[in-house]
């Protein structure tokens, strides 16, 4: 019993990688970073670059969770660019609070 059960775990775990890898089969995905904030860029491997989308995730969010929604752009012939804003997702930089008196989640 325990033999299937590693075995369906290891079909799972091919199936599920096998369904990552082909999100961005068809389009070209390029990392860089600006100010030492990590962006990732897709666009379809074909055809002219469209305009670009930037995405911006909530509070606690990061550029990889972001991806889902900059794949499914990419096939309509934009560019988006999730990144990851500083403070969050181990960016260790923390955003600036809009004023100096303000504390809260952005001032230590």
């Amino acid at each position: 019993m325990r033999i299937i059960i590693a075995v369906a775990a290891l079909i799972a775990i091919g199936l599920g990688v096998w369904h990552l890898a082909g999100a961005t089969a068809g389009l070209t995905v390029t990392r860089t970073e600006v100010g030492g904030i990590p962006v990732t860029t897709f666009r379809p491997a074909a055809g002219p670059p469209g305009p670009v989308v930037v995405i911006g995730h909530g509070f606690a969010g990061s550029q990889q969770l972001m991806q889902p929604f900059a794949v499914t752009l990419a096939a309509t012939a934009t560019r988006p660019s999730p990144s990851t804003f500083p403070g969050t997702a181990g960016i260790p930089r923390r955003c600036r609070a809009a004023s100096p008196t303000r504390t809260g989640a952005t001032r230590p």
